[in-house]
């Protein structure tokens, strides 16, 4: 007999009361089995923790990563201040409910570091500076 699993992916905003939502509605209404989360094990620790990103963080990722770090929490954080949610709220909602209802849970995404090293690396001067003043206009 065949088995046929169900995967339901939901578009999340990282600071989006409408995301928060539904995914509270999603996981609610369905209890999956598994719940997906895109971080890595680091950042879902991070995601708990108060601590913001340091300078010791430099050694780890190389300082373009670092600068490309900073600058995305800074970004996120002040768009979720518009917006009335902190950046990761929608995970966290996910994380939660999966704990209370005994739900697995997953981490599916590479290490940060890893991403950033690559944006970093990838990114020609012009494409960095576009991508820096798109985010400084976005808000």
């Amino acid at each position: 007999m065949k088995s046929y699993h169900h995967i339901h992916i939901i578009g999340t905003s990282h600071i989006s009361p409408e995301s928060i939502a539904e995914v509270t509605t999603y996981i609610l209404s369905n209890k999956p089995d598994i719940i997906a989360i895109e971080l890595d094990k680091a950042r879902l620790k991070a995601l708990f923790s108060k601590n913001k990103p340091s300078f010791s963080d430099i050694k780890h990722l190389g300082i373009k990563s670092f600068f490309f770090s900073i600058l995305g929490h800074y970004i996120e954080k002040k768009l979720g201040k518009l917006v009335g949610t902190s950046p990761g709220d929608e995970m966290k909602a996910a994380i939660s409910l999966a704990k209370q209802h005994k739900l697995k849970l997953a981490v599916i995404d590479q290490p940060i570091n890893i991403t950033l090293k690559k944006l970093s690396s990838q990114l020609t001067w012009k494409e960095k500076f576009r991508f820096l003043i798109d985010l400084i206009k976005s808000p």
